[in-house]
């Protein structure tokens, strides 16, 4: 199985933002919400291309969506057609989604994916969930 299947019809929460150089993890807040900083990879593919897939994002106030690729080789996932609701954001809601709109690459590894940004200096940090 590949990476990309392995997302298909996944859903992940955020555990907080890695700095990759110091190692050091924030986690935001708000910290008791259930359906905030959470990301399902849907498992429909867009129109007739097999390699373009469906994405949910949920910040802390906001559900958007978007459709992502995986490019196996290097890594990088391109993100496109993102949006969806744009209320105010509560608490670090601005940080997540500044965060997410320029991941860059991703690390998939059992049940903890990465999402790499600022050049793989950072990155959102992800745990498995059941659905």
């Amino acid at each position: 199985m590949t990476e990309l299947e392995d997302l298909e019809g996944s859903h992940w929460k955020l555990v907080g933002i890695v700095d990759a150089v110091t190692g050091s993890l924030k986690e935001l807040s708000p910290k008791d919400c259930e359906k905030c900083y959470r990301i399902i990879f849907d498992n429909n593919t867009i129109g007739n291309n097999e390699n373009g897939y469906t994405f949910f994002l949920f910040t802390s106030i906001n559900t958007l969506r978007g459709h992502y690729m995986v490019d196996l080789e290097t890594r990088r996932i391109m993100v496109s057609n993102f949006g969806g609701t744009r209320a105010r954001e509560t608490d670090d809601g601005d940080l997540f989604y500044d965060a997410f709109s320029r991941v860059q690459a991703l690390l998939l590894q059992e049940n903890e994916l990465r999402l790499f940004y600022n050049n793989k200096q950072s990155y959102l940090l992800f745990k498995s969930i059941e659905p």
